[in-house]
């Protein structure tokens, strides 16, 4: 059985540009994803969805970077630090400054 967690961070309903920041943690990976949807989208980047997604993020490795030992501890961190329209960019910074290992998605 694969155990996995998915919490909703950040959402807003901008009608020019709404945004939703999401984490989820499912077999041992962290995915953090924020999702733009709308006509600003759209005139900036030529299409109405613009993602920007950091993955295979290995659990144990954020964890430790954030100081904590379980899963729901580290879903109370990242609402905590991380629910506010900006949580992609300083997410990212986080997992850089500290060598974690990821991929990255911006399209």
């Amino acid at each position: 059985m694969t155990k996995q967690q998915f919490t909703e961070l950040y959402n807003d309903n901008n009608p020019n540009a709404a945004r939703s920041i999401r984490v989820e943690i499912k077999d041992g990976l962290v995915t953090f994803e924020q999702q733009d949807i709308g006509p600003l989208c759209d005139e900036m980047f030529g299409d109405s969805d613009y993602e920007r997604v950091i993955s295979d993020l290995p659990v144990e490795q954020l964890r430790s970077a954030m100081d904590v030992n379980t899963d729901k501890e580290l879903i109370a961190v990242l609402k905590r630090d991380y629910s506010t329209s900006d949580a992609f960019d300083r997410f990212s910074k986080f997992v850089h400054d500290n060598h974690l290992k990821y991929n990255i998605y911006c399209g």
